[in-house]
């Protein structure tokens, strides 16, 4: 069992390296106020002087002491953490080293609670790992923290929580045990005193006729493991020089002369021996159950690895960055794929996204506005007019040119242009909307490469628009400029049927006038729904323009850049001959027909040259656009570079884990485990 301490103390130095992780380990920890000679009992222990000394706080830092027995024949030295290439013989320069070690993580006079562990071999010391801690105080000095008091309660009940820790309560004996902090923050975890050791500390300096035979008889605030008085050296006989040899002699003689009854339970040397005791006895109970808490651990361990390798994907060596970046560049082109097709479910609920958004601009926005687009309405009628009677002549023709028809024609097709351009531009910006918000959670972790890969997207998005609007362009082109009034769903108005209309529509409104002649003009302006759409020419003469500025103020509306519905409002102009009319709806009616035609087949071929030459294209293009800008081994470490607190958080749980392994490691090979 002699070798049970130096078991834990090995294990204890492997699972240091994983900070608050690691696992409880049956331990010392010792706790008091400032002042209350903590420190020099440790000295005494060691028997050398090592640690820093002051009037303020001195122990800022955790000090995880491990004590190893050596040879008489070797020499004492000490090493910190797992650095034992750099050795302290006889312990000198450690104080320094605390210091300036506790200086590197503190601020003023503040504390820390990251650990210092110090190894000391000797053989003089006994087996035995004690934690020392900042003392209790009530009052914040000069450059600490005001709150100060608060922060060392927290940390030394963060240690003494452990059930595998001893506590070691310094008490000073010249004061009332009531008053002693230690005793009072033992209690709150060890209510029964089951795990704590008092230690009497200036039993030398009480005053007389004061006993501590009650205290050590258990009468007094007793204690299952007891008090231990010891007698530390003063302040002045260490600025003299004394040695701890000299003082452990004096004190064996002083508790020979004043308390010879308890001689045997007093002291430093008795002090040590019942701590060793102490620690083997918790080792004893415990030593069954570190195995399960090591295994414990790693089993955490490795399920924090296994998320954060599916979060962010696994380590990426030289040996596997291209395969891994291929993987990178797949994920984004099919994340991008799905969100267009509506296959990926991460999509905002009771909002369309992605695809959805696309497929509604072409079927409820760009579809309803050309149904409701009548390009008829912004024909100049005073132009139409003149053609007409200029097309009679002196042979009384009722046709105008082809070449004028055609013309007019063209103008009224050419107007499509500008939304049908729009409805393009509008599907970018929603593929480009997808590609902000892709948000790949296994391309975060690489913020060069996520960069690169939407600044690429982006600008093929951009690339297709500008084919597409070339392409869109030369659709109007051709149906602006081929006028093929054979097609076979053209339908030819008929000339007889239209001036029937006309005239039974005058004869209605004469019959009008002369019943309703007295009453207001603004019934008779009432619409009719019943009228067929040419109904405002009934009353259309030349001398009337107001055409022209209606026809300004919708090339005006459709200048700007929404779709949106244009509310046409034509006035009405004195009435001119019947013939001419008939010739003006005859040539209107034929003008209309032929644009429904145009607008079905508009309405048809231009999402679907979005589709093949923006949509389509940029999902088949993505990827080889990918590979071809970015599949180069010159790019893989930068495109690879995860960020920095991914980077660090990986790091962090693989040592960790390692860490376990090897603490499991060393249970599986270590000998007296086994018992």
């Amino acid at each position: 069992m002699n070798k049970l301490i130096p078991l834990i103390n090995k294990l204890r130095q492997i699972l240091n390296q994983a900070g608050s992780s690691r696992v409880l380990l049956p331990s010392i920890v010792v706790v008091g106020e400032q002042s209350a000679g903590k420190s020099s009992v440790l000295e005494n222990i060691v028997g050398k002087d090592f640690l820093p000394r002051g009037d303020d706080i001195v122990t800022r830092r955790p000090l995880v002491l491990q004590l190893s027995t050596i040879p008489s024949n070797q020499t004492t030295y000490a090493y910190f953490g797992s650095d034992e290439n750099t050795t302290f013989p006889n312990l000198k320069g450690v104080k320094s080293e605390i210091q300036r070690r506790t200086k590197q993580v503190t601020r003023g006079k503040n504390i820390s609670p990251d650990e210092i562990m110090l190894n000391v071999f000797s053989s003089e010391v006994p087996e035995l790992t004690l934690i020392d801690l900042p003392g209790l105080t009530q009052v914040a000095v000069e450059g600490q923290d005001k709150d100060i008091s608060q922060q060392i309660r927290k940390l030394v009940l963060k240690y003494i929580q452990n059930p595998k820790s001893i506590i070691l309560a310094i008490i000073p004996a010249n004061q009332d045990l009531a008053n002693s902090a230690a005793l009072r923050i033992a209690r709150e975890v060890d209510p029964e005193g089951q795990r704590t050791l008092g230690v009497l500390t200036k039993v030398d300096i009480i005053q007389k006729g004061v006993n501590i035979n009650d205290i050590l008889e258990g009468r007094l605030y007793p204690l299952k493991l007891g008090y231990i008085p010891i007698m530390n050296r003063s302040n002045q006989s260490i600025k003299n020089k004394k040695t701890i040899k000299t003082a452990l002699r004096e004190e064996r003689e002083f508790f020979r002369n004043n308390y010879n009854s308890y001689k045997k339970r007093c002291g430093t040397v008795f002090l040590c021996k019942r701590l060793s005791l102490l620690l083997v006895s918790h080792i004893k109970k415990d030593i069954h159950e570190i195995r399960d808490r090591v295994q414990m651990k790693i089993k955490q361990a490795e399920k924090k690895q296994k998320d954060h390798q599916r979060k962010y994907g696994t380590f990426i060596s030289s040996k596997n960055q291209a395969g891994v970046l291929m993987h990178k560049l797949n994920i984004y082109a099919n994340t991008y794929i799905e969100r267009i097709e509506g296959s990926n479910k991460q999509f905002e609920k009771n909002k369309l996204t992605g695809g959805a958004r696309i497929n509604y601009l072409f079927t409820n926005i760009f579809r309803k506005f050309l149904n409701e687009f009548d390009p008829i309405k912004l024909i100049d009628l005073q132009r139409l007019i003149t053609e007409i009677r200029k097309s009679k002549g002196l042979n009384f023709n009722t046709q105008i040119s082809d070449e004028t028809f055609k013309q007019i024609l063209s103008e009224q097709i050419s107007l499509l242009e500008q939304p049908c351009q729009q409805v393009v531009e509008l599907t970018s910006k929603e593929l480009k909307s997808i590609v902000k918000d892709l948000g790949i959670l296994e391309i975060k972790p690489y913020p060069k490469l996520e960069k690169k890969l939407s600044q690429l997207t982006l600008s093929l998005i951009e690339s297709l628009k500008n084919k597409t609007k070339t392409f869109i362009t030369k659709l109007i082109s051709v149906e602006a400029d081929v006028v093929t009034l054979s097609h076979p769903d053209y339908i030819r108005p008929d000339r007889e049927n239209i001036y029937n209309l006309v005239e039974l529509s005058l004869q209605k409104k004469r019959n009008v006038k002369e019943k309703f002649k007295s009453k207001s003009k603004t019934k008779n302006n009432k619409p009719n729904k019943n009228k067929p759409w040419y109904s405002f020419l009934m009353n259309v003469d030349e001398k009337n323009d107001n055409s022209n500025n209606d026809n300004n103020t919708y090339q005006n509306e459709l200048q700007s850049n929404h779709l949106q519905e244009v509310n046409f409002n034509q006035r009405s102009s004195n009435v001119f001959g019947i013939q001419e009319k008939v010739d003006l709806i005859f040539i209107l009616q034929s003008l209309a027909n032929y644009l429904q035609i145009i607008k079905i087949k508009i309405s048809d071929l231009v999402p679907k040259a979005i589709g093949h030459f923006l949509i389509n294209k940029s999902k088949q293009q993505i990827l080889g656009i990918f590979v071809t800008n970015l599949y180069q081994k010159q790019n893989f470490n930068v495109l690879l570079a995860q960020n920095e607190q991914v980077e660090n958080e990986r790091i962090r749980i693989q040592n960790e884990l390692s860490i376990f392994y090897q603490a499991m490691e060393y249970l599986k090979n270590s000998k007296s485990f086994k018992i």
